[in-house]
């Protein structure tokens, strides 16, 4: 996903300034993402919609239900800018003991609260592409909008290449203008390639409340969904705050790793969703066990690739987000752990992916509910009341994913979609 590339380049480059910055904004990022990923669950309903009705081969249908997806997209950013800000100015200070890193929060946030409108708008072409099983175009044009950022990065964070010297708000504006440049990328492309009578796209006739009820319907439990995953990070990311700044330096250079290594898995994991809905449009229902064992083979492949580099050169790859030695050597208990937890990464997300796929939205958010729960009462008990420190704290990854794989498999042998209406 571009939106974690992205983070991962803000939290190699503000590594450098010191661990009160990689914290800040690591925190920064991760409350961003709440806001980001609520409003990608809006569009991953649409996904799996578009999907169906590639399957079906209703196409006109997929631009009309597009078009109607881009307003609620404008109108929700819109609302999300004024919470983040407010958010800012009022939740955080609650949540974090730090002053020094709630300055950086609050900081960060008054400027990457205005990206919101391209990240949402970049995952709307994204769901677009993807339900039409034409991906080529994404893993073309957003790396391009990635290495603008890393450019960017490199000028507005410490003031080089002519471009004034603006620390941690120079993060925020560097990502901004990327995923900025992604959209116009995405929409020019659309236009000069795409057939658009075909999909009858870009007409946006006047809004239609009956198509986005349904879209919302389909939607609205995978973006409480997304908001609860979002919103246990940024808990339990509170809970290693209240550790020690080393220790929330320590896991967000771990998350960026942890982001890195499971990238594919998650990109499998979308590619999943909808060709799931693309067989049951189709009828081919019986076919949808076989499509994910066949995915889980490819990701433990790809896993047992990550693991070999991991652990032959942990020193290098962890050295990318820090070059003090001693945090190297700190931060690698917790690499190790999120290592070994990839198999169960990749068997439990690609199950609770296929369940989104099939239409059963609310079963999922139940899905995700009880795990989020579980997760961060385990994680409250290990880092607070048994106080056993970051590596145990990090084990709770174990048990999050462990009930997200039972419930996902659970409610998918049980073939409930036969009675949902996508």
């Amino acid at each position: 996903m571009s939106l974690n590339i992205v983070g991962i380049t803000d939290t190699i480059f503000l590594s450098w300034l010191g661990e009160v910055e990689l914290g800040a904004v690591g925190n920064a990022n991760i409350f961003y993402f709440i806001f980001a990923f609520v409003g990608m669950g809006f569009t991953t309903g649409v996904q799996i919609i578009l999907g169906r009705r590639n399957g079906q081969g209703l196409l006109r249908e997929i631009g009309r239900n597009f078009d109607q997806g881009i307003y609620f997209i404008l109108f929700y950013s819109s609302l999300a800018v004024v919470s983040i800000l407010l958010a800012s100015a009022f939740l955080i200070p609650l949540l974090v003991s730090s002053n020094e890193v709630l300055a950086g929060i609050q900081e960060f946030l008054r400027m990457r609260s205005w990206g919101i409108f391209f990240t949402l708008l970049n995952m709307g072409f994204i769901s677009f592409y993807v339900g039409i099983a034409k991906t080529r175009v994404i893993a073309v044009l957003m790396p391009i909008a990635s290495g603008l950022n890393i450019i960017l990065d490199y000028g507005f964070i410490f003031g080089n290449l002519g471009l004034p010297q603006l620390g941690i708000s120079g993060a925020a504006m560097a990502s901004n203008i990327s995923e900025g440049v992604g959209t116009l990328l995405l929409l020019v492309y659309t236009i000069r390639n795409v057939d658009l009578k075909k999909y009858d796209l870009f007409r946006f006739r006047a809004p239609n409340l009956s198509l986005l009820k349904h879209q919302l319907n389909l939607s609205s439990p995978l973006m409480l969904q997304n908001s609860l995953t979002l919103m246990a990070w940024f808990t339990f990311f509170s809970l290693i705050e209240s550790l020690g700044e080393r220790e929330l330096a320590i896991s967000h250079i771990v998350r960026s790793l942890y982001m890195l290594i499971t990238f594919p898995l998650f990109s499998l994991g979308d590619a999943t969703n909808t060709l799931v809905s693309n067989l049951i449009g189709r009828g081919e229902d019986e076919s949808v066990f076989k499509l994910l064992k066949r995915v889980i083979v490819i990701g433990f492949g790809f896993n047992i690739l990550v693991l070999i580099v991991s652990l032959t050169f942990s020193d290098e790859i962890i050295g990318v987000f820090a070059n003090d030695p001693a945090l190297i050597e700190a931060a690698k208990p917790t690499f190790y752990i999120v290592n070994a937890v990839l198999f169960l990464f990749c068997a439990g997300i690609l199950s609770f992916r296929a369940l989104s796929g099939t239409g059963l939205t609310r079963t999922s958010l139940g899905v995700e509910g009880m795990s989020v729960l579980i997760y961060l009462s385990y994680a409250y008990f290990v880092s607070k009341e048994l106080k056993m420190g970051l590596e145990m704290t990090w084990t709770s990854e174990f048990i999050y994913f462990s009930f997200l794989l039972v419930g996902s498999l659970y409610f998918l042998r049980k073939r409930a979609w036969k009675q949902v209406d996508v």
